[in-house]
């Protein structure tokens, strides 16, 4: 869908990559293509697969990725199993409208488990990693993929 506005200050940065499937509009592939790298995925369903993403990235010597996503983006990445640690921020604000993330808890907690949390300013950052290891995740060698870490704001 590529919702990311032309005006996005991150597109001011020219490390900045793109990442987008064929469905995306032409118009703005081309606008986005004269100010940052675009790269162009195959989908399933109209969305990105996580483990083709991850492949790419770590051809590009990409071994850490930071997902800021909605609730639909990171049910995929906890169905596809690819995060190895998740950062939720918990503000204080209570929000009349949106989504909660962690929809089906059962799931989410069959994988992961509550490792700390810290106040930071009004929020509560929650770190969270998979059930397997005895704490964050640091790799022996480098791993054949990128490592992703999501961060959701609530």
């Amino acid at each position: 869908q590529l919702r990311l506005p032309l005006s996005a200050h991150i597109l001011h940065n020219h490390q900045t990559i793109v990442i987008t499937t064929s469905k995306a509009p032409i118009k703005k592939l081309r606008a986005l293509q004269k100010k940052v790298r675009v790269m162009i995925l195959p989908d399933r369903h109209g969305r990105i697969v996580w483990n083709d993403l991850l492949a790419v990235l770590s051809k590009h010597l990409i071994t850490s990725v930071l997902v800021e996503g909605g609730q639909q983006i990171l049910i995929q990445m906890l169905a596809a199993n690819v995060a190895q640690e998740w950062i939720i921020i918990r503000a204080d604000k209570k929000f009349n409208t949106g989504l909660d993330f962690i929809e089906h808890p059962q799931k989410f907690n069959q994988k992961f488990r509550w490792h700390t949390s810290y106040r930071y300013g009004h929020d509560n950052l929650e770190f969270y990693y998979p059930k397997k290891s005895i704490g964050p995740f640091i790799p022996q060698k480098s791993p054949s993929f990128p490592l992703a870490s999501s961060i959701f704001f609530r």
